[in-house]
Order: C-alpha cells, then structure tokens, then sequence
C-alpha cells in the first residue's frame, strides 16, 4: 500500500500521488510463474522472462480483479 500511495512533501506537502497502476504491474510481474496460450506479434511464446511484453493495462486489471474487488465471505 506504501508504494501505491505516495505522499509527497515540500511546499505542496499532504498531495497524493497515485501510483497503484505501476503497483499492480509489479506486483504481478512478482506473482507470475507461468504464461499459457500468449504470443508476441511474431508468433513467439510469451514467457515469465518476457513479461515485459505483457500489457500493464492487463495486469493491472488481472491484479484488481483477483485482489482487490474479490469479496470474501468472513462468516465461515
């Protein structure tokens, strides 16, 4: 949470920077073990060592989806 809200000091001190987007792409960068079914333009497999090929558009949705707007029930 500290890396994706950053407070910032100096004269415009208590502005908040937003940076869950960048977050959540490191976040999955750091998770991802295995890549199935994805090519790059060429036809080449995407893989864990080509994750950068990966658009931050879809991990940041993957992670949102899976971490943060997942309900969970507490009753049980």
């Amino acid at each position: 949470m500290a890396k994706r809200y950053e407070v910032s000091a100096g004269k415009r001190s208590g502005k908040v920077k937003d940076n869950s987007l960048v977050a959540r792409a490191e976040f999955f960068d750091n998770l991802l073990i295995k890549v199935e079914n994805l090519e790059d333009s060429e036809g080449k497999p995407i893989t864990p060592e080509r994750k950068e090929l990966i658009p931050s558009t879809w991990k940041n949705d993957i992670v949102f989806r899976l971490f943060e707007d997942t309900e969970i029930d507490t009753k049980n």
